[in-house]
């Protein structure tokens, strides 16, 4: 069995474009349309990696990856936000840091969510180059000691 990746995105299209490009490099694709369904597969299914965009209905990736973030099960498994928000908004999502709730400890910030504050372990702005977005998941997977398909 491949590395498992979560892709977490309300739009169906977007859903299918990035599984059908992680299964043509061998990984194995979970999807989840909103961040409720997002945190569910995350507890059950354990993925190496989360893909996940920030504007979705019913929990957003931003409070789903802080939830992540301070669960100390879930807090390891890499996140690589893949959001067109810069695009809606302006606001570029580039450095994203979310303060954890009632962090009160090391103020640095760190992709783990042992600290007040936590990063993605990577960013990337739709429309997705599969190139791009291949090369940035073996950097990151590489980066977190998870073996590759």
């Amino acid at each position: 069995m491949g590395v498992r990746i979560l892709v977490v995105d309300d739009d169906p299209d977007n859903l299918s474009y990035l599984k059908d490009v992680l299964e043509d490099e061998g990984y194995e694709a979970l999807t989840a349309r909103d961040g409720v369904e997002g945190m569910e597969k995350v507890r059950v299914e354990r993925p190496q990696l989360v893909l996940l965009d920030l504007m979705m209905p019913n929990k957003s990736g931003i409070k789903m990856f802080q939830e992540m973030k301070m669960d100390e099960e879930l807090r390891e498994i890499p996140v690589i936000i893949v959001t067109g928000v810069s695009q809606a908004t302006g606001v570029d999502f580039r450095d994203f840091v979310v303060r954890l709730p009632g962090g009160e400890g090391d103020p640095s910030v760190t992709t783990k969510g042992e600290t007040r504050y936590s990063r993605p372990s990577g960013y990337l702005e739709k429309p997705i180059e599969p190139k791009e977005l291949i090369s940035l998941i073996r950097e990151v997977l590489e980066r977190e000691g998870t073996s590759r398909p």
